[in-house]
């Protein structure tokens, strides 16, 4: 390894920088309508580049040897099973161990920059009539008629969802209540005026909730503290008994009306659970595409997608993370991984690390030598970036 100058820091500062820049580009060109024919031929030049520089990385960044050996085996996974889910945890693990070298406002203030960044060119480039609209008609139970339209993304909810995660990071750099974030809060509005998303209000509503309950009760409460830790294995046994008990009658089936047919959907998907490789997953979005069904719902991906050993390994890490978390009070960061538990319920969501910074936390508790702190920036000897 070289010892690191300061113009060596300055490289890998954008080293780091880039590596947020790549994944935000990748998931927002993955969200706008575009030809999918481009779409794929960009995010394949942008994971080559990320190859790349992921390897030249190594010669300029002080790596410590866990985190080399995480690295080789991890690309010896992907090399030898070649599954989608070996990639994703590449590149999601690789990416942070860069990542947390950032001081943690840093990173989500960097988040936060870019997504503005790419809300104004895309509503720019929307006004243009570069980026096409998209409209969905819906009819409900009353008769009453939607009109849904995507501002310029593939999907009527994508939109929203870009605010949720400037949100998310803006709270994470700021307060809960900051003035900034009602300004996120209104914009959103703004936006869920014209995309009819009823969601992503509701989830917002529910995270302060959250954070209020958790404030007033000071983490005393021994049943709170055990939901908190074991809400990602409830939710997914939760979308388990909804997937192989839904019928078209019933409490259900007014619970899948109000949220757009979804329950059906994972129904669908848990019809075919037979031909379904639990141990080592199933590339569960050609499955869906087949079978026209969309994966609203960040567990059946867990579950199906990438095996039922991982779901149940990830909620012991998860339980683990939430004990800490709560021991040392972090009532901001507890809400945010919270409130990605439930809205994962309802979207597919949970697995853009990128955004969720629970994997970050991760990293954090369980990869670097600082076991058990927040790790607030531990670059070459504590140096702060």
């Amino acid at each position: 390894m070289l010892l690191l100058s300061n113009k060596n820091k300055n490289i890998s500062k954008f080293f780091i920088y880039f590596t947020v820049f790549i994944f935000i580009s990748k998931y927002y060109i993955s969200t706008i309508n575009i030809d999918i024919l481009a779409l794929n031929i960009i995010n394949k030049t942008l994971m080559i580049i990320y190859y790349v520089y992921l390897f030249f990385s190594i010669l300029i960044i002080n790596y410590n040897k866990k985190e080399i050996f995480l690295i080789s085996f991890l690309f010896l996974l992907m090399v030898v099973f070649r599954t989608p889910f070996s990639k994703d945890i590449f590149m999601i693990v690789t990416s942070f161990i860069l990542i947390k070298r950032l001081k943690r406002k840093s990173y989500f203030k960097l988040i936060c920059y870019t997504l503005l960044m790419y809300s104004i060119l895309h509503i720019i480039l929307y006004i243009l009539n570069i980026l096409p609209d998209k409209t969905l008609i819906e009819y409900e139970i009353n008769g009453k008629v939607n009109i849904r339209k995507s501002l310029g993304f593939l999907s009527v909810n994508a939109f929203p969802l870009l605010m949720f995660f400037l949100y998310i990071g803006n709270t994470l750099r700021t307060k809960v209540f900051s003035k900034s974030n009602f300004i996120i809060i209104l914009l959103i509005f703004i936006v869920v005026a014209f995309t009819k998303t009823r969601t992503i209000v509701l989830v917002i509503i529910i995270m302060n909730i959250i954070y209020f309950i958790l404030k007033i009760t000071n983490l005393k409460n021994n049943i709170i503290k055990f939901v908190l830790k074991i809400n990602y294995f409830l939710f997914g046994l939760l979308t388990m008994y909804i997937g192989l008990t839904y019928k078209l009658n019933g409490i259900l089936f007014l619970i899948d009306n109000i949220l757009s047919y979804r329950l059906r959907f994972w129904k669908n998907m848990f019809s075919i659970m037979d031909s379904i490789d639990y141990l080592k997953g199933h590339d569960i979005y050609s499955l869906a595409k087949k079978m026209h069904n969309p994966i609203d719902n960040s567990y059946i991906y867990s579950i199906f997608g990438i095996g039922i050993l991982f779901f149940l390994v990830y909620s012991i890490l998860y339980y683990k993370l939430l004990e800490i978390m709560i021991e040392e009070k972090k009532y901001k960061e507890i809400t945010v991984v919270t409130i990605f538990i439930v809205y994962s319920f309802v979207e597919n969501i949970y697995f853009y690390a990128i955004f969720n910074p629970t994997f970050l936390y991760m990293i954090d508790y369980f990869i670097t030598d600082k076991k058990g702190k927040e790790n607030e920036g531990d670059f070459n000897n504590n140096t702060n970036l």
